[in-house]
This record gives structure tokens, sequence and C-alpha cells, in this order.
């Protein structure tokens, strides 16, 4: 259509004006670049389901720079264009009995009387064959079962997927559960960081001013940044606002960003016993020499 062509083309040229490859769109915005392709061409149809369709238009738009609402807002008015112009199927003319078939037919009296003569064959036959069962001998009857009860398993639950909503939820691209955690940054000013991918350290140390890398991880990413201010941060292609000027550490799983409690304080130290007793004053030399002496009985 159209219309989906014009919106597919202003990605193109706004993307060939920027002097970037579909490689480099992949890369930051995670869509494949099939779809991209797709997106530009305005073969929205290949986009599977409104809420991809929504979801790519507003991560494409916004990676180049442009209003991804405006954009999705432009291809909806494009959608009820398309839908008021479509033409109805026209309805099908009522069957009509051609001229000539009701002579064609055979006589109804005859059919009916061919209808009775078979269901008197078909009774005739019945009965015969009740005749014939009543006179056998009834096989010996088997004595019951006795089944044992046992406990069966309880019952697997069945998870369906939940239908789309219409409103703005709708619009939100949901993120693929299955998807490793994915962190990159990109630095404008010098930064150091200590990063820890599912509990092993796998960097440690600064990064220059202009550097770019990511960290993936399975689980669960802990990324420790020094100097917040200069680092732009996306996690699985979504934009994180540290919002701090001070160093600080970041959990990053599959589902949220989660910012860690302070560590605890250190305990503080136990009190010390009571101070030893001073030592006692050593004793007078006059002392120590009467304790030594012993004392003599007068002479009588």
């Amino acid at each position: 259509m159209e219309g989906m062509q014009e919106i597919g083309g202003r990605l193109r040229a706004e993307r060939e004006r920027q002097g970037r490859s579909l490689d480099e769109v992949h890369r930051t915005t995670h869509i494949t670049t099939r779809y991209l392709e797709s997106l530009e061409a305005g073969e929205f149809e290949v986009i599977p389901g409104e809420v991809y369709l929504k979801g790519f238009l507003r991560r494409y738009a916004e990676f180049l720079g442009l209003d991804g609402e405006e954009l999705i807002e432009q291809y909806r008015a494009r959608r009820a264009e398309s839908q008021a112009t479509t033409p109805a199927a026209p309805e099908s003319a009522p069957w009509r009995q051609p001229a000539g078939a009701a002579a064609a037919q055979p006589n109804r009296p005859l059919r009916f009387g061919l209808v009775i003569v078979a269901l008197t064959l078909a009774a005739a036959a019945t009965g015969w064959a009740l005749a014939i069962w009543s006179v056998r001998a009834p096989a010996p009857a088997r004595p019951p079962q006795v089944v044992e009860p046992r406990e069966l398993p309880a019952p697997i639950p069945t998870v369906l997927p939940a239908p789309p909503r219409d409103g703005p939820q709708a619009d939100a691209e949901p993120a693929p559960p299955a998807a490793p955690v994915r962190v990159r940054v990109e630095l404008s000013d010098r930064c150091w960081f200590r990063v820890a991918a599912d509990g092993q350290v796998v960097y440690q140390g600064e990064l220059p001013a202009g550097a770019e890398t990511e960290w993936t991880a399975q689980d669960r990413l802990t990324v420790r940044i020094g100097n917040p201010e200069g680092v732009r941060l996306t996690w699985n292609g979504r934009p994180v606002d540290l919002e701090s000027q001070e160093p600080v550490t970041r959990l990053f799983t599959r589902e949220a960003v989660i910012i860690p409690p302070p560590p605890p304080p250190p305990p503080r130290p136990a009190p010390t016993s009571a101070p030893p007793a001073p030592p006692a004053a050593p004793a007078s030399p006059e002392a120590e020499a009467g304790a030594a002496t012993p004392s003599t009985p007068p002479t009588p």
C-alpha cells in the first residue's frame, strides 16, 4: 500500500542520510534485519502481529531520532484509510432451481414406494438377526475384577498466552522471556567498572572516554560504576537512568533492574574487661627487715 510505503521510505531515507547500515540498526535495536527491510519497504504484513509492528516502528524511529508516536499515528491513519476504501464482498445471490429441473426429477410416488420397501427389508433383517442371537447360549459371566485403588498423578496445568489488549499497554513490545541479560555502556568521560556475570567477575578496570562495550549474562549481571555522570547505559536495548553523581551498583536480571541495598555497617568492638588493679607499692626496707627478723623473747 502506498501509505505504508511512504512510512517505510521515510525510515530508509533518514537512515541513509545518517549513513547507518541495517546491521548497525540491528545491533542497537535488536530487531532482525529481515524485519527492518520489511519496515523500510512498507511490507508491514510480514511483521507477526500489531503489538510487534508498533513496537518495532517506535524503536526504529527513536533510534533514528524521529518521533515514534507520530510515526505510529501516521500508520494508524493509513490503515484506517485502506480499510475504508476496501470494497465489500458482493453478497451471493439466492440459489434458484433451473427451469426444467422439476421435470427431470423422478416421480414422487414411485420414490416414496422405494423408501417403504427399503425400510421393510431393513426391519426384516434386524428381526432375523435378533432371532439368531436369542438362540445362542449366553457366554459365562466373568467374575468381577477387583481394582486396587491407586493415587493418580496431579494434572499438569496448562498456561495459555494472554490475548492482545487494545490501548497504550498494547503498543509496548513484550521482551522475550528467554533472552539473556545484556548491558551496553557508552562513555563520555573515563569511568571505572567492576562487572560480575552470574557470580563470576568478568571485568574490572577503567575505560577511557568515547569507549563502547557490552557485557552479557544468562541470569544476572552486577555492575559497579565509579563515574555515573559520564556513562550512558542501556539494558536489553532500554536506556537506564543511573540518577547519581557518586559510585553506584546496579543488578540487572531478565525482568528488572535492581538497586541493591547498601552494605551493613561494621559491627562495633565488644567492650573490654575491667582494667587490672595497679600493683601494690613495695614495702620500705625497714618493714621488710622487720618482717624478715624473728622476734626474740626477752631474757629473764
